[in-house]
Order: C-alpha cells, then structure tokens, then sequence
C-alpha cells in the first residue's frame, strides 16, 4: 500500500485493457477519493483470448503473448469463461475461450511481466513517490526476483519514506525487507490490531 502527501492511500490497475473499470458500488460510495491498484501478479479477471480450448506451453511461459488483455467485469470468475462479441457480417470467429494471466513469484519470468508492464510501470512511479510504505501480507518470497527489484531500487530512490511498516505474522518476513534497503528503519506488526493500535494511516 502507497500513501501519497495528503493521506491518500492510492493503488493503480493495469491500464490499455479492454473492458473499463468496475461499476460504481452504490450511489453513496465515495469516489473523491478512490483506491487504485497495482496488480503486479495478474489477476483472475484479466484474461486473453484462446485459439483452442486450453492456452499452450509457450502462452504460460510467456514466449508467446497475447494481442490483448479484457479485463471482465464478473464479480465470480466461473471455471472456463468464453469470450464473445457481435456478429458483424464479416468472416471470422465471434467466439474464444479464454484464460486468466496469472504471473506466480518464480525466478523466470520477466517474458510474463512483459505482458502487464503498464500495472508495473505505475507501480514504480507509486512506489518512488509516496510518503509512507506498508505491506501487508507479502512475504517477499526468495524466488520473487523481480518484484524484489522493483522494491528495492524504488524504496532507495524515495527520500519521504522515513521507515519501512511490515504486517506479517512471520518475523522472518520483516527481516528480509530490512535486507533490501540496509539504513532504512523498519517497523514490523504481526497482525492488523497492532498496526491500527500504533496509529494506522492517521
């Protein structure tokens, strides 16, 4: 979570897919300020369109890309989700199955970043410019290279972050984040109580 000078708390989504962004909640949902996010590791209503019925080898490994994300507005994702558009007179499909761009925390996978580097690119900037840093839940799991990068090269470029704050049952997460930027303090909860306790976004 990014907090920007004026206590915003501001996440980003993926931009350039087709489908827009989800419906208003209710006609009292504040939108003045709304919350944006950053999903680095895909997510299941992001999905690509398919030749067959399930993706190849080389789709889930990201050698091949797909031409185009569409991001669907469904609430609940059903097992196998087809894609259709209007018949327009011409030749051609109107129909595909699809598939969920979903990138795991593994070693190799900057071809599968590549598909979403718009959602990391505004994760950057969010990162080099905000003024307090929580994470909350993520581990920073060893075998996530990249996103270990993108953390560490942003946290050092930022100046207003005083301190990084890690909610985490696992004290050996918090210890893994104090490696990334060595003369950074750190400040770890184990869970949101004691964060909330300490002050939270106030």
């Amino acid at each position: 979570m990014t907090r920007f000078p004026g206590g915003t708390v501001v996440f980003k989504p993926l931009t350039g897919i087709r489908g827009g962004d989800f419906p208003r909640h209710s006609a009292d949902c504040d939108h003045a300020h709304p919350i944006t996010v950053h999903k680095l590791h895909g997510s299941l209503n992001w999905v690509f369109r398919l030749r067959g019925q399930l993706p190849t080898e080389r789709q889930l490994t990201g050698v091949t890309t797909p031409g185009e994300l569409i991001l669907t507005q469904r609430r609940e994702i059903p097992y196998r989700l087809r894609y259709s558009i209007a018949p327009t007179g011409r030749r051609g499909r109107t129909d595909w199955w699809t598939w969920p761009l979903i990138i795991p925390p593994i070693y190799a996978k900057q071809a599968l970043i590549n598909l979403v580097d718009p959602a990391w690119a505004s994760a950057r900037r969010a990162l080099e410019q905000c003024d307090r840093l929580v994470f909350f839940g993520y581990s920073l799991p060893p075998a996530d290279i990249e996103a270990e990068k993108l953390f560490q090269r942003t946290i050092t470029a930022n100046s207003n972050v005083a301190a990084l704050e890690i909610i985490n049952p696992d004290p050996g997460s918090a210890s893994r984040y104090a490696a990334l930027v060595a003369r950074r303090p750190l400040r770890w909860y184990a869970d949101v109580d004691q964060f909330v306790a300490s002050g939270g976004f106030s």
